[in-house]
């Protein structure tokens, strides 16, 4: 009777191990972390998307350059400075890991209204994939790091209004 030898071992290994959850299981909560984020950019609360990172979160570019957490909260709040109409959208893709990390893969896309110093407005449209450590503290899910692997971004800027004929 093999049943129950492996039977006795599954029970041993939960035990040991704890029962964690398959990838697909945890899916719902993080795109959940993700919707918060979403709503905190287009909110423009910088405090509401720190609380969503994990103290020691670091944030690598496409270009290999690196954010600390501090500076990613001195960025998110210069750039809510220059932007509105912020709509954020970010969906998973895909879950690697199980327990208490896993990594995303996401997507998103994003679309704002940029005023540079002149006063000048564009819309900006960033359409990105990164692939981003969480892990669970406290029950939570806390972004650890975010490797942004595709970016892609355009600027429209709107044509000038034609002045009225003068009289």
């Amino acid at each position: 009777m093999i049943r129950r030898p492996l039977a006795v071992i599954l029970v041993l290994c939960f035990a040991a191990f704890g029962c964690s959850k398959s990838p697909e299981a945890t899916k719902p909560e993080v795109q959940a972390r993700y919707d918060a984020m979403d709503q905190a950019v287009g909110k423009e609360d910088v405090k509401a998307y720190m609380d969503l990172l994990d103290e020691k979160c670091v944030l690598t570019r496409k270009d290999g350059k690196t954010m600390t957490r501090e500076q990613i909260e001195v960025s998110m709040g210069d750039a809510f400075k220059a932007m509105s109409q912020t709509v954020s959208n970010t969906q998973v893709g895909e879950i690697r890991g199980s327990g208490d990390t896993i990594v995303a893969i996401a997507s998103a896309h994003q679309e704002a209204t940029y005023t540079d110093p002149r006063g000048q407005a564009s819309r900006i449209t960033l359409d990105s994939r990164t692939r981003d450590t969480w892990v669970k503290k406290n029950g939570q899910w806390k972004m650890s790091a975010s490797t942004e692997e595709v970016s892609e971004m355009a600027f429209e800027t709107p044509e000038p209004s034609p002045k009225p004929p003068q009289k």
